[in-house]
């Protein structure tokens, strides 16, 4: 399902007939379009409601703002998608306009924050100078595309190194009539219809809107190989789920018995488990340990939880006291002790930028582990939860995060965005490279 705001720097910006003429544009494209619109608004919705032939629903972000009684944003949201294939949403006034003094509480722009909306900014042709000020002061990432409406001059090729993807020049006929509160109520919904049709053939004759339906269409899916046997079987369902939210599809494969990574894989998860109880076996599948090492030194991305960071070790002490050679990764071995070790809730801060977190980035996990390790790495900080204790641990890069620490990925979405875009960088790369050798 594809999502979208369309959003200026200011009311009065062409926004309302930028949402009509998209919906009607994507309507004859056999798209069904639910409009949303911000905030405590009645008369554009109206307009909407015409136009995509479905009750435009108000996401107001102050009635339902995080913490108050009620249905959450993303509840309402989420509710009146049904089947639709698009869900388009106008902002209203300017994009960071909300509650007075409060910097965006309230604001349209915390509306796409919380609902993860990419944005498609309309500028302002007779100021782009403004436009382009406005757009450096927004968060990073937030606005994907611009359009420039009713441009005075050429088209630039970037605002503010944003992307331009078209123009909405000004269309005789395609004007909303206003008065003091607003836009005037739609007397005549035919008229309203019309105006949606000059301005979707705009956009057809005018901007690219194969791009606008890149930036709001789905994630660009990837394959992630999910280690799963009697060696590594902890793992939280949650994170599964995550993931699939992120565009990944989990592969599953045996450490144990499989030869090989599952093919076109993009990323790599070795959970926790009992490793120490199957280390002879681990250690006699020898074709998978090198091809996994392989995989993690040429920067797969790879996520390695307490079991599956003892596999990543040079070398693992089974429950029987005897020593295997395990993957090589990350040096050092892998020993049993007589007791728990660091274990319970915790928190881990990042020291250096790693594939889940930057640096000065936190997020809870907890340890439960007997086998202790020569080298836990020293990437990230753990404090316990109780303020009792404190140590290094997690061997990271940008392309790993490998620890002790087991990990929850729906209490810190963040990781799961920047685990889920370094699978896709591998596999844009990789795609790539595949092509130049079929050639």
């Amino acid at each position: 399902m594809k999502k979208l705001m369309i959003a200026g720097a200011r009311s009065g910006c062409g926004k309302t007939t930028a949402v009509m003429g998209l919906t009607r544009f994507l309507r004859e494209q056999g798209e069904k379009v639910q409009v949303y619109k911000t905030g405590p608004d009645y008369i554009d919705p109206m307009f909407h409601t015409v136009v995509s032939g479905r009750p435009c629903i108000n996401l107001d972000p102050w009635f339902l703002e995080a913490g108050t009684p009620g249905r959450s944003l993303q509840e309402v949201f989420s509710a009146h998608a049904g089947d639709a294939d698009f869900l388009l949403v106008e902002a209203a006034m300017g994009l960071c306009d909300g509650i007075t003094g409060q910097e965006t509480r309230g604001s349209a722009l915390a509306v796409a924050q919380e609902l993860k909306l990419p944005v498609l900014f309309l500028a302002d042709g007779g100021d782009l100078d403004g436009a382009a000020q406005y757009l450096r002061a927004l968060p990073e990432g937030v606005v994907k595309g611009i359009v420039i409406n009713r441009p005075e001059a050429g088209r630039p090729e970037a605002l503010a190194g944003i992307p331009v993807l078209g123009t909405l020049p000004e269309i005789r006929g395609g004007e909303l009539k206003s008065r003091h509160l607003g836009l005037t109520i739609p007397e005549d919904p035919e008229e309203a219809v019309r105006t949606a049709v000059r301005v979707a053939k705009a956009f057809r004759r005018y901007t690219d809107t194969e791009a606008i339906g890149r930036i709001a269409g789905e994630k660009e899916t990837y394959r992630i190989a999910v280690a799963r046997d009697e060696a590594f079987s902890f793992l939280y369902e949650e994170n599964l789920e995550i993931l699939k939210e992120t565009g990944g599809t989990p592969v599953f494969f045996s450490p144990l018995r499989d030869r090989e990574l599952p093919s076109g894989v993009s990323g790599l998860w070795l959970p926790g488990g009992y490793p120490e109880l199957y280390a002879e076996a681990l250690s006699m599948n020898e074709t998978m340990r090198s091809e996994i090492a392989d995989a993690v030194r040429r920067g797969l991305p790879t996520v390695a939880e307490c079991g599956g960071f003892m596999y990543l070790m040079e070398d693992l002490e089974s429950f029987s006291g005897e020593t295997f050679e395990m993957c090589g990764v990350i040096p050092g071995k892998a020993f049993r002790t007589p007791k728990l070790q660091r274990f319970g809730y915790i928190t881990l801060t990042a020291r250096q930028d790693t594939l889940l977190l930057s640096e000065g980035e936190s997020m809870r996990a907890h340890e439960f582990h007997y086998w202790d390790a020569e080298y836990c790495g020293d990437a990230a900080r753990a404090e316990k939860a109780s303020g009792k204790g404190a140590w290094d641990c997690v061997a990271a890069s940008r392309t790993l995060f490998a620890g002790y620490p087991h990990i929850y990925l729906a209490g810190c979405p963040k990781a799961a965005e920047r685990l889920a875009e370094a699978c896709r960088a591998w596999q844009r790369i990789h795609r790539q490279d595949s092509g130049k050798g079929e050639r």
